[in-house]
């Protein structure tokens, strides 16, 4: 069995998370989105990783990544969320190789013992209303709906319309 675990991520980290990134990010929800995607710059984007994982806005701003061995095959970025003591997964993402192997479950819970640990007593994420694999990973960790959505216009010229649902969790009252 490999030798699998998460830790907080690193600036050295940042060149293995741009490439989860991207990766993830070209099964976007339209062609325009998958064409902007591809014109990115790998290390243009490892290097804004790096910045931030070495000097996070605040100490509630966690980047987690998960291992397989010593090869970072996923990762969870999180943020607090102004005026409340939520916080916000931005993203988890694990490589497609590697899916199905814990490794999201255990960014997941890791993620939860921390932001609890800083303070929050809740969590929220943003998933794809289309999403049903987002939907079967989170509900049965604890998340559900909470009736708020979203649409997200990501281009900003309405080629690349997101509608997102919240989902939620408490974290108050973890062991």
């Amino acid at each position: 069995m490999a030798d699998s675990s998460v830790r907080g991520a690193t600036p050295s980290d940042a060149s293995a998370i741009a490439p989860l990134l991207i990766a993830y990010w070209l099964m976007g929800p339209s062609a325009a989105v998958t064409q902007q995607v591809a014109a990115l710059d790998p290390e243009e984007l490892a290097d804004s990783w790096r910045k931030g994982i070495a000097a996070p806005l605040s100490p509630k701003h966690l980047t987690l990544v998960a291992l397989d061995g010593q090869t970072v095959v996923g990762f969870l970025a999180s943020t607090p969320i102004a005026d409340s003591t939520d916080a916000e997964i931005v993203e988890l993402v694990v490589a497609s190789g590697h899916r199905r192997r814990g490794h999201g479950s255990r960014l997941l819970m890791a993620w939860a013992d921390l932001a609890h640990e800083s303070g929050a007593t809740g969590g929220t994420v943003w998933i794809t209303e289309s999403d049903t694999l987002a939907r079967a990973f989170y509900e049965p960790a604890g998340w559900s709906p909470d009736g708020i959505s979203r649409t997200l216009d990501l281009l900003g010229d309405g080629q690349a319309v997101l509608r997102q649902n919240r989902l939620v969790t408490a974290l108050e009252g973890r062991p």
